[in-house]
């Protein structure tokens, strides 16, 4: 069982009812009770599902290897005729074999529903960038480990008059131009870097090991790019707002420097970056 992938709990768990159906097999033998058969199929049918439910295929085929000889040795004690036990073995078998795989098909089904569901957890459902829970939360952790050598650059980026193109062109234009920004961030930036939505026409950049060059260096290459994505009788413009981290602080803090110098951005007329002081 073990060599098949199986960890210890499952490995325990067959040695008991290996103990267990051969205890019941012995008493069928002694007395003949044939209601004890009914226990032995239960138990090790509860094995196989629990098995293909729970484990990896190769362990999960395991497991069936070791209900193949659990079964048969119980029917030898119950049918001493070979004939006999082995075309009832094979009954049982292709039965548990059978729901078996059933049951591993449900699972492997199931598991890829989860994933999807991981994944609209994580990501924003029309960017397919990082959302706001899981970006803030990879902030959180590269400010926390923020120390000499090891700077974080922050980086908050807001779509110049998106309402306009919004009010303009319709919700459909303004859901493209946010789609068509996510992808210039996402393709702009390093790859251990993160990119997110915060919401509306706010996006969010991390930069782990980006000093003030490195972050500026960055920055202006999204800000060129940009102005080449269509938004209507313009182009379409960020303002960035960008702070670096170079020793551990809360993640407001760091948060609220970069979005004090977004917001001066703004104000000095938009599409351009300034650096948090």
């Amino acid at each position: 069982t073990w060599w098949f992938g199986a960890r210890w709990p499952v490995v325990v768990y067959d040695v008991v009812a290996a103990v267990t159906i051969g205890a019941l097999a012995a008493l069928l033998a002694l007395y003949g009770d044939t209601s004890g058969s009914y226990l032995i199929a239960t138990l090790v049918e509860l094995m196989l599902v629990v098995c293909f439910a729970f484990l990896p295929t190769r362990a999960a085929v395991g497991q069936l290897l070791v209900a193949a000889g659990t079964v048969g040795w119980a029917l030898r004690a119950t049918a001493p005729d070979w004939s006999v036990t082995t075309g009832r073995w094979l009954v049982v078998m292709c039965a548990f074999g059978g729901s078996g795989l059933i049951v591993g098909a449900l699972r492997r089904r199931l598991g890829v529903v989860i994933d999807q569901l991981n994944l609209l957890a994580r990501t924003d459902s029309l960017t397919g960038l990082a959302n706001r829970r899981v970006i803030l939360a990879h902030i959180d952790a590269h400010v926390l480990a923020a120390g000499p050598g090891r700077p974080v650059a922050v980086v908050l980026g807001d779509i110049d008059y998106f309402k306009r193109v919004n009010d303009t062109f319709g919700h459909a234009r303004g859901d493209q131009v946010l789609a068509a920004v996510a992808a210039v961030l996402l393709g702009s930036v390093r790859p251990h870097d993160v990119v997110g939505r915060l919401g509306g026409e706010e996006f969010a950049v991390l930069l782990p090991h980006g000093d003030e060059d490195v972050a500026l260096a960055i920055v202006g290459r999204l800000a060129e790019r940009l102005r080449a994505v269509p938004g209507g009788p313009d182009r379409v413009t960020m303002s960035f707002g960008v702070a670096v981290a170079r020793s551990p602080l809360p993640t407001a803090e760091l948060l609220q420097r970069a979005d004090a110098a977004l917001y001066q951005a703004k104000r000095a007329g938009r599409d351009r970056v300034v650096l948090a002081r």
